[in-house]
Order: structure tokens, then C-alpha cells, then sequence
């Protein structure tokens, strides 16, 4: 009974250690975040901090850009050519990447990033715009119109007190920013990537471009509430797998001059499982050997009457024990980013910009742009749509491409027909960069209102995996409002956009409408949204604002009216189109070759989509066992090399961004 009484402090000791272990084990990942070498408390504030310098930097470039006595002079002379040279030599001087330069209605003079692109209207299609026409700065990260995310800064240009145009600094979020800024504010080790809630990650400062590879396909647009972005939550962490090195993952999300979600800055702190758990079980072991060794001294406890082979003993169980729990733990919510088995069918196309309003009297060059998405692809076929009485494609242009310049297969514009072929080559290995430039179209407006692009559906992305695989999931059509500036101000037809909804040709899920116009004085104007494309509203609702906000609560093509009156007379009627689709697919039909099948066995998968046009997205999204959603398309061959359940989720989208799931097991024994 003695020897139990001796034994027993020392074995409550043990066995209070051992469930600390677990505990301990249980929120190493926290522990590791907050305490490790590189905390991530501190490296998150490091990033913070460094991003907000740079938007200051941008800031006051801006407002002294806006205060130069000589760019001045020039804008009010409406000297382009001077403003051109004023604005890059103004950039080389404050190694700031664009300048671009709008008069008082907000209309593009200058550009120094592309000094070509003339005539584009900011103050209407973008939110920092807004404010400038309202003469106030602007200093945030945005969704860009071309660009996925920009650092952008804005400053009106005054005279007198009036608005005669507006100042804005940008610079783009790519690859090689997100390395400046590693370099410049963070440890070595310490990598960024950026992601768009729109476009996934479009940005990382990584060398290696396998990794580059990696997080595009993991972590895209194919789940908006993505494994590392939530937009409730503002200090997550993970612990992700690539090859031989571990990162602990933290996030910080990024919000607009309006308050909303653009997308996240994703901060990769170098981490080594093994150490952390060594660290944690001999910190632990350490704490039971002193305490045991002292209490021990003072209480005369024994085990067999070996006190300090007993307490080393314990305390090497209590280092194993701790050490398994640890490093399992660790593994167990780690995220490996290996080269998925299949072909990832995740590439878009898009215009850039998708849209825009634009003077008639300029020239316009629209990008057609490739988003590989994690596959690397080596050619590309885009067949373009477009009615040649409203819009003349003048040139095809191609030094930008990321295609061989001379593996053009074809490059053709049938303006009888209104349709531009476009065909090219990117030789082995192919390209897989987050995006990239196919050709340019310079554009000649014929005629002030609406055009259209539309991609045709013959148009391919061909992976590079020597079957000549379309992997292209989605393509985006691109819309512009054209403006007839010789037109006076009492005969120019009136300048409806929404920053919610701005592409007519596309279909949205959000159901509430912003909607602004350019106001003249002592102007009403008068406004209604129905489904009847050619309606005059009446005096139920009246404004002499510039904006408007509306919801709707149905599915379809919807028409927001304008009538603008002075003295109760009608001097302009407008009409903008919007197309609503809040209602989710049906779920996908799967349908799997067996649902039971042994150890290193094929299962063949095929999915139907249910949806109806024009709203069908093409390609399915696949998930196992609650791991990453990966864009695939039917039919799909899946080993399954180990035994157990495999929880097999699918998931489809249309082309406003709604989901839908289905779900099977597969048994494998």
C-alpha cells in the first residue's frame, strides 16, 4: 500500500503531462503560428504594413502628379503628345507602373502603361472613378478592369474649384510585384501569393514555377469559399505540403473603397513539421522531468525503487508520445499540393477589358486573354463574333502573345461575315503563367451605343499533354458602350453603367443593382426596371442624382429605362440591359462504373449536367474525401489505391457563378 501511494503522485504527474500532450498536439498548428521562428501574428503585420506603405506611396505620388504645374498646362490644353512625355517621365522618376491621366468627364488623355489605349471613360466603369468625378482621393487594392487586383491611387485635378480631370497611380498585383514586396518587407523564406475571388490566385512571388503551377489549379475560381480564403474569418491558418517543403499559411483579406471582398493577400511562413514536433515534445518532457525530479526529492516517491531510471523512462515516453501526437497532427491537416491525376480542364478566355465605355473617335485595342488555370496548354483557337455594321476589326496584333511568333496558324477577319479566326502555337512545354495575351484587336467604334464580342463555340484551348485535350471550361463575351463626342451635350444619347453589372453580355447572380449616368443640371430624370426591352417610364420614380440602386427577385433579361426631362419636355431615353440568374443548376448526375472495387482497380466516372442554355458552364468540378475542388471533364478514369470509403463530391456551375452538388461513395477494399 506504501509503495502505491509512493508510485502514484509521480504517476498523476505522468499522466497530467500525457494529456497535455494531447492538448498541446491537438493546437500545434496555432501553437506553431503565433510562437514559431517566424511568428504569424508578427509576419501578417510585416505584410500589412508594407502593403499599406505602398497605397501611401501611390497616395502621394497622385496628389503631387495632380498639383504639376507642366502636366496641368497640358491637360488644359488638351496636349496629349506633352502629356504622354510628362506622365513617363514622371513614372521613371517615381518608379510608379502606370500614370494614366482623364479629363473633367473622365475620359482617358493619357496612358503611360499602354499609350495606345485612348478614349476609355473611367469616372462611369469603376468605383474609384466614382469618387474622383466626386473630387475626392482614392488609396485601396481594387479589382482592376483588366488587371485582376491593383494597388490603384486617385486624386482629382481642381481649378478654381471646379473638376477639370483626374490623377491615377496603379500598380499591377503580377509575379514580379509579389516578389518586390517579399523582398522589401518580409524574412527570406516568406512568400506571398494574391488571390481574386473572381480569378483565384493570379499572383505569387514563388521562383519555382511548378509551385506557380500548383496553387492555380488547387486554388481558383472553382470554389469561392475557397480551402484558404473565407471571408468571415480574417486570421486562418494552414499548413500546406509542396514536394520537400512545408509553409503554415495565413491570410488577409482585402476590401475596396466600398467595403467589399476583392479577393486575399495568402502569406506562405516556412515551417518544418519534424522540429516543431521535436521542439514541443522536449519542451513538454523537460517540464515533466523537473517537476518529477523535484517532487520526487521532496516526497520521497519510487517506482521499483529506481527513481531516476523511472522518471527517464516516463519522461522518454512522455517525449515519444508528445512527438507522435504532434507531428501526426500536423500531417493530418496538412494540405498536399501534388500534381492532381487527371487533366485539370480549368482554362478561361476572356476580353481584357470585358468591358468598357469608349469614345467612337479612338481606336481601341481589346486583348484576348488565356487563363491555363494549372494545366499547362500549347495551343489556342479563338473565333470571335461581332457585327461588322456597328464595329470595324482594323488589325490583328500579336507582340504580346505569348504564342511563337511565327506558329500563327491563322490569323483572319471575314468582316463580311463579322467573325475573327485566330490560331497559334506555344511549343513544348507549353504555357502555364497565370494568364496570358493570345493577340490583340484594334477596334474602330462605326456608330455610338452598344457592340458586342462574342466568343463562337468552336473556339479551343488544347492542353499539353499530347492527346490535344480541350481543356477550355469557360469563355467570357465582352460588351462596350460607345460615345459620339461630337454629338453637343443636349443631343448626345444618355451614359448609363453599373459597377454591379457592367457586362450586358453576361450573366450575373447578384441580385441588387448599382446604376449611375452622367447628370446634367437642372435635369429630372425618370426611371423604371422591367422585361420589356423598349419602355418610356414614367413619374413613379424621379431622381437628380447621377445613381440608383434596384433588386430584383427573379431570373431573366431584365432593361433599366432612363428618361432624362428639363421643364417637363424629354431631351434623351436610354435603356440598359441586365441579365439576371439567381437560381442554382440542378445537381449533376453521376454516374461511377461500380461502386465497389478492390485496392489499385479503375473507376470510370461519368457526369451529366442538367442545366439548360444560354446559362450552362461547360466542365465539372470534382472532390474527394472533403479535399480540393479540381475542374475535370467526362469521362473520368480515378485509381483508387488504398482501401477505404471514398466520399466523392461533384459539383457544377452555370455561367452566373451559382453552384450545385451531387455526392457518392465508392468502397474500396
Amino acid at each position: 500500500m506504501n509503495k502505491l501511494k509512493n508510485r502514484l503522485p509521480l504517476l498523476i504527474l505522468f499522466f497530467g503531462i500525457a494529456a497535455s500532450s494531447l492538448f498541446v498536439s491537438h493546437y500545434v498548428l496555432d501553437i506553431v503560428s503565433w510562437f514559431g521562428v517566424h511568428s504569424g501574428p508578427k509576419i501578417s503585420q510585416e505584410a500589412r504594413e508594407g502593403i499599406d506603405t505602398e497605397i501611401r506611396y501611390a497616395l502621394i505620388q497622385a496628389k503631387e502628379l495632380a498639383a504639376n504645374t507642366t502636366l496641368r498646362s497640358a491637360l488644359h490644353e488638351r496636349d496629349i503628345a506633352n502629356l504622354l512625355g510628362i506622365t513617363a517621365d514622371e513614372a521613371h522618376k517615381r518608379n510608379v507602373e502606370n500614370i494614366v491621366v482623364t479629363d473633367e468627364n473622365g475620359v482617358v488623355l493619357s496612358r503611360t502603361a499602354n499609350a495606345t489605349k485612348r478614349g476609355d471613360y473611367i469616372f462611369q466603369t469603376t468605383v474609384w472613378g466614382h469618387l474622383v468625378a466626386e473630387g475626392r482621393g482614392v488609396a485601396s487594392i481594387e479589382k482592376g478592369r483588366v488587371n485582376p487586383l491593383l494597388i490603384i491611387a486617385a486624386s482629382p485635378i481642381k481649378e478654381a474649384g471646379r473638376l477639370i480631370g483626374g490623377i491615377f497611380v496603379s500598380y499591377n498585383l503580377t509575379n514580379d510585384y509579389a516578389k518586390r514586396l517579399t523582398e522589401k518587407y518580409l524574412d527570406p523564406g516568406v512568400e506571398l501569393a494574391f488571390y481574386s475571388y473572381e480569378k483565384g490566385v493570379v499572383a505569387t512571388s514563388f521562383d519555382d514555377p511548378e509551385m506557380n503551377l500548383r496553387l492555380t489549379s488547387y486554388f481558383n475560381k472553382a470554389f469561392p469559399n475557397s480551402t484558404f480564403t473565407n471571408e468571415g474569418n480574417n486570421s486562418w491558418s494552414n499548413h500546406v505540403q509542396f514536394d520537400g517543403g512545408h509553409y503554415m499559411v495565413r491570410y488577409m483579406n482585402l476590401s475596396g473603397t466600398d467595403h467589399k471582398f476583392v479577393g486575399s493577400v495568402v502569406i506562405f511562413i516556412p515551417c518544418q513539421p519534424g522540429t516543431v514536433a521535436i521542439i514541443i515534445a522536449a519542451i513538454l518532457t523537460l517540464l515533466f522531468f523537473i517537476s518529477s525530479t523535484l517532487f520526487c526529492h521532496y516526497r520521497r516517491c519510487s517506482i521499483n525503487g529506481r527513481n531516476p531510471v523511472s522518471i527517464s523512462l516516463l519522461s522518454l515516453l512522455v517525449f515519444t508520445l508528445t512527438f507522435l501526437l504532434s507531428y501526426l497532427n500536423i500531417i493530418r491537416f496538412t494540405t498536399k499540393l501534388t500534381k492532381p491525376p487527371f487533366t485539370i480542364y480549368n482554362s478561361t478566355m476572356a476580353f481584357e477589358p470585358e468591358t468598357s465605355i469608349v469614345s467612337k473617335y479612338f481606336e481601341q485595342r481589346i486583348a484576348i486573354t488565356v487563363s491555363p488555370g494549372g494545366e499547362a496548354i500549347n495551343t489556342v483557337s479563338a473565333v470571335i463574333n461581332y457585327d461588322p455594321k456597328a464595329v470595324k476589326i482594323k488589325n490583328i496584333i500579336t507582340d504580346k502573345s505569348f504564342c511563337d511568333q511565327n506558329l500563327f496558324l491563322e490569323k483572319n477577319i471575314d468582316e463580311a461575315n463579322g467573325k475573327v479566326t485566330i490560331s497559334c502555337l506555344a511549343p513544348n512545354p507549353g504555357f502555364a503563367e497565370p494568364k496570358g495575351i493570345v493577340a490583340e484587336l484594334v477596334l474602330q467604334p462605326l456608330n455610338d451605343g452598344f457592340i458586342g464580342l462574342r466568343f463562337d463555340p468552336e473556339s479551343q484551348v488544347l492542353a499539353n499533354d499530347g492527346l490535344g485535350t480541350n481543356v477550355l471550361r469557360q469563355a467570357t463575351d465582352g460588351s462596350y458602350q460607345i460615345v459620339d463626342e461630337s454629338l453637343t451635350t443636349s443631343t448626345r444619347s444618355l451614359l448609363v453603367f453599373s459597377v454591379t453589372h457592367p457586362n450586358i453580355e453576361r450573366w450575373y447572380s447578384k441580385k441588387i443593382i448599382d446604376l449611375s449616368w452622367v447628370a446634367k443640371p437642372d435635369h429630372l430624370y425618370q426611371y423604371a426596371l422591367n422585361k420589356i426591352t423598349d419602355f418610356v417610364p414614367d413619374k413613379t420614380a424621379t431622381t437628380t442624382q447621377r445613381t440608383t440602386r434596384l433588386s430584383v427577385s427573379e431570373d431573366g433579361i431584365y432593361y433599366f429605362h432612363l428618361l432624362e426631362t428639363k421643364n417637363n419636355a424629354s431631351t434623351a431615353l436610354a435603356h440598359f440591359p441586365i441579365r439576371i440568374d439567381l437560381t442554382p443548376p440542378p445537381p449533376p448526375v453521376i454516374r461511377a462504373s461500380s461502386q465497389k472495387v478492390a485496392t489499385d482497380q479503375i473507376v470510370r466516372f461519368n457526369f451529366e449536367n442538367l442545366d439548360t442554355p444560354p446559362s450552362l458552364q461547360s466542365g465539372f468540378f470534382i472532390q474527394f474525401n472533403k479535399g480540393i475542388f479540381l475542374p475535370v471533364q467526362p469521362p473520368l478514369f480515378m485509381p483508387f489505391l488504398f482501401s477505404g470509403n471514398y466520399h466523392v463530391n461533384v459539383r457544377v456551375f452555370d455561367a452566373a457563378g451559382n453552384t450545385n452538388d451531387a455526392s457518392t461513395t465508392i468502397e474500396v477494399n
